[in-house]
C-alpha cells in the first residue's frame, strides 16, 4: 500500500523520536510511504530550528519514495494530451535538459541539501503574513458555514460541474457556450495552464511564477498553445481525456 502522510504526523515522529519505529512498522505492513515535496516546503517553514531539523531527518529516511512535484506531473499530462490531440502546439525537436534538471532536484537535489543544512533552504521560504494567514482562515469559515446552511453535499466529485452564465465576459468564456455546464476540473485545469502559461513570457518580471511554463516550454511552443482561446478551451472541455489525466482531475 502506497501512503503519503499528513506534516503534522511527520512533526510527532520527528520530535518524539520514532522514526525506527515508523519504519520498522512501514517494513513489516509493506507500507510504500511516499513523501512529496511539498510536504519538505511545509516542514521549512518550522521556525524552531531544532524541531525542523527533527522532522527533516524523519523525512529523509532511505526507505521512503521520494515523489516528484505535483507540477511536474501535471504538466506531463498535459503535454502528452496536447502530443495526442494537438500536434500543431508539439516541437519537433523537444528539450528535455530543462525538465531533467528540475526533477533531479525536486527528487533528490532539495532533500540532500535540507538533510545536510536545513537554514539556508528555510531562510528562502516566503513567510505568510498573519494578516494573509487570517483572511485564508476567514473564507474557509464562510465557505464551511454556507455550505452548511445550504445542506450542500459534494457526493459523486466527477459529477461536480460549472455553469458559463449569461454574465460571463467573453474573453473567459473564449468559446464556452453559455448556459452549458462543463465538468468542473475541466474548467479549473483550463484556467490554471491559461493563467500559468500566460505568465511564462512575464519571467524578466519580477513576482512572477513561470512554473508551469518551465515544465511545458521545452515541448510545446506556448505561443501556439495559446493563441487561439477557443481552441484552448475545446482541448480542455472536449478534447482531453479524463483517463489520462488523473493528476489534473484531482487538482
Amino acid at each position: 500500500m502506497r501512503v503519503i502522510l499528513d506534516n503534522n504526523v511527520w512533526s510527532y515522529v520527528g520530535i518524539e523520536g520514532t522514526k525506527a519505529g515508523l519504519e520498522s512498522l512501514a517494513q513489516g505492513r509493506r507500507l510504500s510511504i511516499r513523501t512529496p515535496p511539498a510536504t519538505l516546503l511545509e516542514a521549512l517553514r518550522t521556525k524552531d530550528a531544532e524541531k525542523r531539523d527533527r522532522i527533516i531527518d524523519a523525512m529523509t529516511s532511505r526507505h521512503w519514495v521520494r515523489l516528484r512535484t505535483e507540477v511536474d506531473v501535471e504538466c506531463q499530462e498535459f503535454v502528452a494530451e496536447a502530443r495526442r490531440t494537438r500536434p500543431q502546439w508539439v516541437r519537433q525537436l523537444s528539450r528535455p535538459g530543462r525538465p531533467a534538471t528540475l526533477r533531479e532536484f525536486w527528487t533528490r537535489g532539495i532533500w540532500r541539501e535540507a538533510a545536510r543544512d536545513s537554514a539556508p533552504l528555510a531562510a528562502r521560504q516566503p513567510r505568510v503574513m498573519d494578516a494573509d494567514e487570517a483572511r485564508v482562515f476567514d473564507v474557509l469559515k464562510s465557505n464551511s458555514l454556507s455550505m452548511r446552511n445550504s445542506d450542500w453535499n459534494a457526493g459523486d466529485l466527477a459529477k461536480v460541474t460549472y455553469l458559463a452564465t449569461e454574465e460571463a465576459s467573453d474573453s473567459y468564456l473564449a468559446g464556452w457556450q453559455r448556459g452549458t455546464h462543463a465538468a468542473g476540473w475541466r474548467v479549473e485545469g483550463r484556467d490554471v495552464f491559461r493563467h500559468a502559461l500566460d505568465q511564462h513570457d512575464l519571467k524578466t518580471w519580477s513576482g512572477h511564477d513561470t512554473t508551469y511554463g518551465d515544465w511545458v516550454e521545452p515541448y510545446l511552443y506556448l505561443d501556439r498553445v495559446l493563441r487561439d482561446p477557443e481552441d484552448f478551451t475545446r482541448f480542455w472541455l472536449t478534447d482531453v481525456d479524463e483517463a489520462r489525466m488523473p493528476r489534473n482531475w484531482l487538482r
